[in-house]
């Protein structure tokens, strides 16, 4: 069952618009199971060896930014600063974003 509020047509309330979970609580719950010492190895290795290969990928063949955004994000599931640092790119690329589409038109 669905936990989000309804309004009586059975939609989701507009008053609780539906919030997507940010990439670093995703990882933080699929790594719940570990202990914390482990997570916080296995999270270190694995988000600094995508900012390693997004950093390759910006002179090689590749998507080297969304590769970093994701060693961004896996890093952010268990360091402040990475939050804070996922936070900011994610605003920078919604308002370059927003520059594209303006540019478009």
């Amino acid at each position: 069952m669905d936990p989000r509020p309804v309004d009586d047509a059975g939609q989701p309330d507009a008053d609780h618009p539906e919030e997507s979970p940010v990439p670093a609580d995703r990882v933080r719950s699929a790594l719940r199971f570990l202990p914390h010492p482990v997570r916080w190895v296995v999270v270190a290795v694995t988000g600094t060896a995508l900012i390693v290969a997004g950093l390759a990928m910006m002179v090689l063949p590749g998507p080297g930014l969304l590769t970093l955004f994701a060693g961004v994000a896996v890093l952010a599931a268990e360091f402040a600063w990475a939050k804070v640092l996922l936070r900011r790119m994610s605003e920078a690329g919604a308002t370059v974003w927003s520059l594209v589409r303006r540019r478009g038109r």
